[in-house]
C-alpha cells in the first residue's frame, strides 16, 4: 500500500511540474490567433527565396509562393485592438 500511495504522490508532483513548466515556456511567445496570412506582389513567377526575403523585410515573417503570388504569413505579439497606434 504505501508503494501505491509514493508513486501516486510521485505522479501528482509530475502533473503539477509539467503544467508549470509548460506555463512558463509559452509565456513570451506568439499566440497562433495574432498570426495571420496576406499576399503581397512578386515577380512572374514567383521566385521562392525572393518572395520568403520580401516578407521577411517588409512584414518579418515567412514567404511561400502558392498559385496567386507570394503567401506571407507574420505573427504579431499585441492583439490589435490593445494596440495603442496601429501599424
Amino acid at each position: 500500500m504505501r508503494a501505491t500511495q509514493r508513486l501516486l504522490l510521485t505522479l501528482a508532483f509530475l502533473v503539477l511540474a509539467s503544467d508549470a513548466v509548460m506555463k512558463a515556456s509559452t509565456e513570451g511567445r506568439i499566440q497562433p490567433e495574432y498570426c495571420t496570412t496576406m499576399i503581397i506582389p512578386s515577380r512572374v513567377p514567383c521566385d521562392p527565396d525572393a518572395c520568403d526575403n520580401d516578407c521577411y523585410k517588409n512584414l518579418h515573417g515567412g514567404g511561400m509562393c502558392n498559385s496567386v503570388g507570394c503567401l506571407c504569413a507574420f505573427c504579431e505579439n499585441i492583439p490589435p485592438e490593445k494596440r495603442s497606434m496601429p501599424i
